[in-house]
Formats: structure tokens, C-alpha cells, sequence
């Protein structure tokens, strides 16, 4: 099987060539760049997105959020802590677990997109025609 960028070089005429070939390379390089801004910008929107979701749950109405809190306190109380010290300690590691919950969900969702887009590429190649051989004389 050849590579699309062969298949497309095939089907261009010699004397358009040189043309063509500098014109893939400049289109391969600025597509990998747009391609990983992109998939950044999805990262980024999600994992700001998913940090607002988690976070709007820690309420005080939560018991699972308090629970944790309350965990959290006593074992920076246990280690030496302060009572305050060790509730700022347990509030700013629950958010450093909210936001490194939210970034692997965004790394997730970044990679889905990118790979249905692949699978969509994959699809649309099948139906590329190859240069169809011509008879010597």
C-alpha cells in the first residue's frame, strides 16, 4: 500500500513536480502545527471546562466532599499541623486533586477527537483512486 503523499505525487505531472513536492512539505509542516494547537485548545477548553463541573460539587451539602475534607484535615493534623493550617492544607490539596482529575479528562477527550478524526481520514482514503497504469506501446 503507498502513502497518500505518493499516491498524490503519482498523479501530478513531471514538469510540476518540484512544485508540488516543496508545496506538500510547506502543507505537512503547518498541518502538524495547527493539528497539535488545536488539540491543545481542546485540552485546555476541556480541562477548564471539567474543573468548573468538578468543582461546583464541594459544597457543604456534599458528604462526600466533607468526608474527604475532614480526612484530609486530620492527617495534616496528625503530621504536626496546625488546626487551620491543616483545613487550608486539605481545601488546596482537594482542588490540586480536581484539577489533576480535570486535565486527564481533557487529555482524554483531546485524544477521542483526534481519534475519530483519524478514523474518519482512514474512511476517506478508501475511496481515493490510485493512477491507473498506462499500456507501453
Amino acid at each position: 500500500m503507498m502513502p497518500i503523499s505518493t499516491v498524490g505525487m503519482n498523479a501530478v505531472k513531471k514538469e510540476l513536480v518540484p512544485g508540488a513536492s516543496a508545496l506538500n512539505n510547506t502543507i505537512r509542516q503547518i498541518s502538524g502545527a495547527l493539528s497539535v494547537t488545536i488539540m491543545s485548545t481542546l485540552m485546555q477548553g476541556r480541562t477548564d471546562y471539567n474543573y468548573g463541573k468538578l468543582a461546583e460539587q464541594i459544597t457543604i451539602y456534599n458528604k462526600a466532599s466533607n468526608d474527604m475534607l475532614s480526612t484530609l484535615t486530620k492527617s495534616y493534623m496528625h503530621a504536626g499541623m496546625s488546626q487551620s493550617m491543616a483545613k487550608v492544607s486539605a481545601v488546596s490539596r482537594l482542588a490540586q486533586m480536581l484539577q489533576g482529575q480535570a486535565t486527564i479528562d481533557g487529555m482524554s477527550y483531546a485524544v477521542t477527537v483526534t481519534v475519530s478524526a483519524v478514523a474518519v481520514a482512514l474512511i476517506l482514503t478508501l475511496f481515493m483512486k490510485g493512477k491507473t497504469p498506462v499500456e507501453n506501446k
